[in-house]
């Protein structure tokens, strides 16, 4: 087994999630109310993907600038050491490209994301790219 693998499943994990969130409000409640709106959507390497829900973006951000005592709580619960990657997901499940923002490109979380659903990105053709829109 390589040392990426991870040594435990996804549905493991999922299985575990009650758990892990009863532990984690006993050392921080208020992290633990941000946790509960994350869906656990991927496992790759030792890289556990957490999916919020676009109105819970806000949630995402809490949870991922807490991402040490999460992981600490994820290991104390399942033995594994993980690292968490927090996701902004859409109604379909997919990562939230309808902003028009594009400075999440590159972002590894939008990379894992769309590797986790099988997604790509398009261009919705009215940028200042020249493309689309009303030419003259």
């Amino acid at each position: 087994m390589s040392p990426a693998m991870p040594v435990i499943s996804l549905n493991e994990i999922r299985d575990q999630w009650p758990a892990i969130m009863e532990m984690l409000k006993r050392e921080r409640i208020s992290l633990q109310a941000f946790a509960l709106e994350a869906r656990v959507v991927g496992l790759e390497g030792n890289v556990l993907k957490l999916g919020f829900e676009e109105k819970y973006a806000l949630h995402r951000d809490k949870v991922q600038s807490e991402n040490k005592l999460v992981e600490q709580v994820i290991h104390k619960v399942t033995g594994v050491p993980l690292q968490i990657n927090c996701v902004l997901l859409s109604e379909t499940g997919k990562v939230d490209t309808s902003s028009g923002n594009t400075s999440w490109q590159g972002e590894p979380a939008v990379k894992a994301a769309l590797d986790v659903f099988g997604g790509e990105v398009k261009q919705s053709g009215t940028g200042k790219d020249g493309r689309g829109g009303n030419k003259k």
